[in-house]
């Protein structure tokens, strides 16, 4: 149980730290998603985005109200 434990956990803080620990905010592949989320909302489009976590979901929203993008 402790190894499916830890595997996940190395799962959810490649996906972002802050779903693990609070003290960390950075995260390349976060990133790298909002550098695409950007240029695809430039263009008008609609995005959905799927995620095993719902964690890592309400990180997303919460960013997404802050940019104050609809």
């Amino acid at each position: 149980i402790q190894v499916l434990s830890g595997l996940q956990q190395l799962r959810q803080i490649a996906i972002h730290p802050r779903m693990v620990s609070t003290e960390v905010n950075e995260s390349g592949k976060y990133e790298e998603m909002w550098d695409m989320l950007d240029s695809i909302l430039a263009e008008g489009s609609k995005v959905l985005i799927f995620s095993q976590f719902v964690k890592f979901l309400q990180i997303i929203k919460y960013d997404v109200m802050q940019r104050g993008i609809p």
